[in-house]
């Protein structure tokens, strides 16, 4: 097969097809988005053809939340990402092995406790904030409407407690994650949240 051959694959099995870094299809579930990022590498006409793929699960709660509190909106914002690429060789790869890697992917998808990745976004310990996966902290407790614990976040960030968000001062602190913009529209999105009665979880948090 070819790379056009394995897109077009993927798209009779209902998937959508697009191009970001990495080639990727897309198909919908009943409360996820899943997304899988393919490669066929070919190494030579006497070795093995290999179909390469990752996939990553979005929600759309988690993207409208993430998305405002970071600013930054994304059509797919990945909640939780498989932890290793799956590989499959042949001489060549064929549609059935295409479609066997869409229905490995599928499985993987639906069995990811979507429940169990917030409260780990949740309870995530803030000195990591540094990272990209702080916003996601931020906005699992925006979701879980732990209003008060972000407001302490405030408190101390606006005191200039900036080690306990991870900053080692090599970095202005508003380009961080965490920063006063972010922390703030957490806020907001966590009143919205209480206001709506759309908690997904108990208010209280460790």
């Amino acid at each position: 097969m070819n790379t056009a051959e394995v897109a077009k694959k993927f798209k009779e099995l209902g998937w959508k097809n697009g191009l970001d870094y990495d080639r990727y299809s897309e198909l919908a579930l009943a409360d996820r988005i899943l997304e899988t990022i393919w490669k066929l590498r070919n190494y030579g006409p006497t070795l093995p053809q290999v179909l390469q793929t990752r996939s990553s699960v979005g929600v759309d709660w988690f993207n409208a939340a993430s998305g405002y509190i970071s600013g930054r909106k994304s059509k797919h914002r990945t909640f939780i990402i498989e932890d290793k690429y799956n590989l499959a060789k042949a001489q060549p790869v064929t549609p059935d092995m295409v479609e066997a890697a869409a229905e490995q992917a599928v499985a993987w998808a639906k069995a990811q406790d979507l429940d169990a990745q917030l409260q780990a976004y949740r309870t995530r310990p803030l000195h990591l904030g540094f990272d990209g996966y702080g916003s996601a902290h931020l906005a699992a407790l925006a979701l879980c409407g732990d209003i008060d614990k972000l407001r302490h976040y405030q408190e101390r960030y606006a005191a200039g407690h900036l080690e306990e968000f991870g900053h080692g001062g090599h970095i202005h602190p508003n380009r961080l994650p965490i920063n006063t913009d972010t922390i703030a529209r957490a806020i907001e999105y966590a009143e919205g949240v209480i206001a709506r009665g759309e908690v997904r979880s108990p208010v209280a948090s460790p």
